[in-house]
């Protein structure tokens, strides 16, 4: 009986990794099989190589070891990386069955560790992922777990690596959408933002050929190790953002990160922070700022996000920076290589400098150094940003569809349940949109709250066909949308929390023609 075809790959479960060396050397002996692989999904159990309790044996027969071996030696990696990959594959039967009978005979501190019946096996699932990855050359479809990739484990490795070139035959040459979101919780049952390090992320896969499309769902970076990414450094496109505490510098990063945004969408709130939340650290000029680097690309945008005011918390002291400057910009911390150790930070560990990374980044743009600043509080201002306003959308002359928090746009936090102070504006709602704007929706808006604002949407009305002519739906005015940052408040109960989907994913196999003929 021959093997089954899959287009959907998981490794989310114990009896997953079995599947996937089943489907493993299945590949290797029906190369056809692999061809057929559209989606993995990886979100392996919370410790890479245990083996918990019910999993079957994973050792290999003679013949099929060898097969795996010889496939791994075959790979187009690092002697070193080619190591740690043979080193996660199961050992053959007749040793497995070894070590079992000679464990007595060891004093207890070489015994091996056992986990219900069986020894561990360094680096099992990363070395499962890394197979399935380089023998299925057209998964369009990538979702990970972003705390499975802690930096310098043998699967981040791989995909930086496979990511900058640096392996002989490339990888996930045809990937286009990644999607970073947990389906394993592990102890927070999901009642946390997942943390992660993003901007190491995007290292993973940016400057693939066919990636287009970025879903980053329920995380908040946690200590970055940097705060800054090369600019259009990416053929990326389309980026979401949901449900997520991340901080301005960080998220000003994402934006500058593609050559051209066609699609944007974030959203900020919903869950508990475990290190402190970065919602009051996003600055509306920043993001109009890093935005406007897309004004002739730019079609969607949704700004679901709860900003800060720095008018509401910097009265009696200047303004803040949206982040302080690394002290070596040539470098990046963790992944480019400076810890700054002299400063205390990073307590004397000092990663080995990759600053062949950071030159290839900056290559990627074609633009010089100079006129493409690393950090955008250096972009400079095109606009008066009155009180907390993103500015005008005036440039944006591809933007057709837009969603955001009419608080934004007008320089007020329409989430806040206490008394607001709406300032006087002189530039008005009408004239600071899109001007091929065919689609708004307002979040946020309360008709008859704020007489300040309800002169704002009179006038919008009053005026979009002389300036505004294709403007054709507006939603949010007679009913308010809340929105997610008008749903789930700063300080969040056990009732209050966003609940995930359920969203039951599992394997999914490749239908026949029979398949298609059964009634």
């Amino acid at each position: 009986m021959s093997s089954p075809s899959y287009k959907r790959v998981c490794l989310l479960r114990n009896e997953d990794a079995t599947r996937c060396s089943k489907l493993v050397l299945n590949c290797l002996k029906n190369p056809d099989a692999a061809l057929l692989v559209e989606e993995f999904i990886v979100d392996p159990p919370q410790r890479f190589g245990r083996f918990m309790n019910g999993e079957p044996d994973p050792a290999l027969d003679d013949g099929d070891h060898e097969l795996v071996v010889k496939y791994i030696e075959s790979l187009g990696v690092r002697d070193d990386m080619k190591t740690k990959i043979l080193e996660g594959v199961p050992r053959k039967k007749d040793k497995a069955k070894s070590e079992v009978n000679t464990q007595d005979d060891e004093p207890p501190a070489k015994r091996i560790r056992w986990n219900s019946g069986w020894p561990n096996i360094p680096h099992y699932h990363e070395a499962l992922a890394i197979l399935v990855i380089s023998l299925c050359p057209n998964i369009k479809r990538l979702r990970l777990n972003p705390e499975t990739f802690i930096l310098g484990t043998l699967l981040d490795e791989y995909l930086v690596q496979n990511n900058y070139g640096e392996i002989t035959e490339p990888t996930l040459q045809r990937l286009e959408v990644v999607h970073m979101e947990a389906i394993n919780y592990g102890i927070s049952d999901g009642c946390n933002y997942d943390t992660v390090r993003s901007l190491s992320f995007f290292r993973y896969f940016h400057r693939l050929p066919s990636v287009s499309t970025v879903k980053i769902e329920a995380i908040s970076d946690y200590q970055p190790d940097n705060t800054s990414f090369p600019p259009k450094s990416s053929t990326i496109s389309k980026i979401t953002i949901g449900h997520s505490d991340i901080s301005g510098a960080i998220l000003s990063s994402i934006i500058r990160i593609p050559q051209a945004l066609t699609h944007f969408s974030f959203s900020n709130a919903g869950l508990w922070n475990t290190d402190g939340a970065y919602t009051y650290d996003v600055k509306p000029k920043t993001v109009s700022k890093c935005l406007l680097q897309h004004k002739d690309s730019l079609q969607v945008l949704d700004l679901d996000a709860r900003l800060y005011d720095p008018s509401k918390y910097d009265k009696h002291r200047p303004a803040l920076l949206e982040h302080q400057k690394d002290e070596y910009p040539e470098y990046y911390y963790g992944r480019y290589g400076s810890s700054q150790s002299d400063t205390g930070r990073g307590r004397g560990r000092t990663p080995p400098p990759d600053a062949k990374y950071l030159d290839l980044d900056r290559s990627f743009s074609g633009e010089k150094e100079e006129d493409l600043p690393l950090y955008a509080v250096d972009l400079p201002d095109t606009f008066d940003y009155e009180g907390g306003s993103i500015g005008s959308m005036k440039d944006f002359t591809k933007l057709t569809d837009l969603s955001i928090r009419i608080g934004n746009i007008l320089g007020y936090d329409d989430t806040c349940k206490y008394k607001v102070t709406i300032r006087t504006l002189k530039h008005r709602l009408v004239d600071l949109l899109p001007p091929n704007l065919e689609s708004l929706k307002l979040y946020g808006y309360e008709k008859g709250k704020f007489a300040q604002v309800d002169a704002h949407v009179d006038e919008l009305l009053a005026q979009k066909e002389e300036k505004l002519p294709n403007l054709k739906t507006i939603h949010g005015l007679d009913e308010c949308i809340l929105g997610v940052a008008g749903t789930y408040p700063a300080e969040l109960g056990n009732s209050e929390l966003w609940q995930r989907p359920c969203e039951g994913l599992k394997w999914v196999e490749v239908e026949t023609d029979d398949d298609e003929a059964d009634p």
